[in-house]
């Protein structure tokens, strides 16, 4: 083991000792995930950011960062160990990012990863890697994925395109004396440690904790923090799913690379913003939409070739999803705004008097209740456990026609009232916006308002507290855990 790297030479040199498959002619994916995994292995990472053995890396050379994790000088978080990776492959000659995932409000969740570009068959790629818990995203055949087309497949809730690489190589973890007086507690609480397998060493002032970091320990011990979050946004709780939330992108054309980011997820990911920003919520005349709105509903409101929405939770008025096909298809499809339990109704009717076929989906897409309803009749379900996510109303003639849609948390909706047909829009909710409701309104802001990685930022490391009672699951959701070895 070289235990001080003078210069960049050395380092490739060990690199290369420890990796012989990225020696002269391996492709760049082979380069690339070996580059991963070398990182993995040497970056030390800390309990938190306010260990007193946390250090500050950014913009120092590739060499003195390996340098100090050899000779256990500090740690990092997330942000450091991505930032590592990504200043490594930059000295292979490769283009590399720091990417800023997940919720980056107040007390939210954040996540940092790496983006690297190589060449697949002479064609730019964009690749995807976590260093923190040394994996790679894939194709489903294990082939390298272009982190733009792995945004669309999540986009389009497809899961089933997206594979891993994931390696499990041992890491340290570095705590001083002061941090604990049971080190290994501290370490069996952590993500970055497997409980069944690290090694406890003393050093001067503290240990040194080696053991693997993997994301189904990830998922087990962070997955609390950032469930809810997913669930919020109508998402179920698996990690992938913070791959929605793109919210800063470091490095040279960081900003144009995020910016297309975002053009890819737009109006998949939508996020609460305050009522009063364009929005007149319901009047105080007693409409039927206010009757909703007193009931703790969110209301929606159709009427033929147009459309008006606004759904209140909170405080907030929050983006429906999107629409499609209401007025000038057979099929209407209606993406709440999140994980929303209980009651759905829907006044529905198809053009040609034929019956309308409704199906209620939850987050993961799976169908939890469908009927049969005479055109004009009122749909209404029900179910206190549901987490309802996609309504679907479909008709075998004729265009769909719907109003005085509506879902919350009661057990029963109340009686809607006759509107007076789709083009009287008495009554409703008016949005302050015309009938194009499919841009987001929450895309994030693409500063994100985060600190650089390179600084360990990481909401990892400096979680709020569990809720009381709150038990995650890690749940392998949609198949999209393609192991490749």
């Amino acid at each position: 083991m070289i235990t001080a790297f003078v210069d960049f030479a050395e380092l490739q040199a060990d690199v290369i000792a420890e990796h012989p498959e990225v020696a002269e002619g391996a492709d760049d994916w082979t380069i690339v995930t070996a580059l991963r995994a070398y990182a993995t292995a040497h970056v030390d990472y800390v309990f938190g950011v306010d260990s007193p053995r946390y250090v500050d890396q950014g913009g120092q050379a590739v060499e003195a960062r390996f340098t100090d994790f050899d000779a256990d000088g500090g740690g990092v978080v997330c942000g450091g160990t991505a930032d590592a990776f990504a200043v490594l492959a930059r000295a292979w000659g490769y283009p590399a990012w720091n990417l800023g995932i997940g919720d980056y409000s107040e007390g939210g969740f954040s996540h940092v990863q790496t983006l690297v570009q190589i060449e697949v068959d002479g064609v730019p790629v964009i690749t995807l890697h976590d260093p923190s818990t040394n994996l790679s995203y894939t194709d489903a055949a294990g082939l390298p994925i272009d982190y733009l087309d792995l945004l669309g497949e999540l986009a389009g809730r497809d899961t089933n395109e997206i594979g891993l690489l994931e390696d499990r190589v041992d890491s340290d973890n570095l705590a001083a004396d002061s941090e604990t007086a049971d080190i290994a507690a501290l370490a069996e609480s952590s993500w970055t440690v497997v409980p069944d397998a690290y090694t406890i060493r003393a050093v001067d002032g503290g240990w040194v904790v080696r053991s693997p970091r993997t994301l189904a320990r990830f998922e087990e011990v962070i997955g609390p923090w950032y469930g809810p979050f997913l669930v919020g946004h109508g998402l179920p709780e698996a990690a992938i799913w913070l791959e929605l939330f793109p919210q800063a992108i470091y490095g040279e054309g960081g900003d144009e690379l995020l910016a297309r980011a975002q053009e890819v997820i737009r109006g998949s990911a939508r996020i609460g913003f305050e009522v009063g920003e364009g929005f007149q919520v319901g009047d105080e005349g007693g409409t039927v939409n206010q009757r909703y709105l007193d009931a703790g509903y969110a209301v929606l409101s159709w009427y033929y070739g147009g459309i008006a929405v606004v759904t209140v939770d909170e405080g907030q008025a929050l983006q429906v999803a999107y629409v499609d096909g209401v007025g000038g298809d057979e099929e209407g499809i209606f993406e709440l705004q999140s994980g929303t339990s209980g009651a759905v109704s829907a006044r529905v009717a198809s053009t040609d008097g034929g019956e309308v076929h409704v199906v209620v989906k939850d987050a993961a897409y799976q169908v939890i209740h469908e009927e049969d309803v005479a055109s004009g009749a009122l749909f209404s379900w029900s179910d206190a456990d549901a987490r309802i996510w996609r309504v679907i109303v479909e008709a075998e003639g004729g265009d769909i026609l719907v109003d005085d849609f509506a879902y919350g948390s009661m057990a029963a909706p109340p009686e809607p009232e006759d509107t007076g047909g789709p083009e009287d829009t008495a009554g409703s909710v008016d949005t302050g916006r015309g009938a194009d409701t499919a841009e987001a309104a929450g895309t994030p802001d693409e500063d994100g308002g985060a600190a650089d990685p390179g600084s360990g930022a990481c909401g990892c490391a400096s979680v709020r507290p569990a809720p009381v009672g709150w038990i995650f699951a890690a749940l392998p959701f949609l198949g999209w855990r393609r192991r490749q070895r």
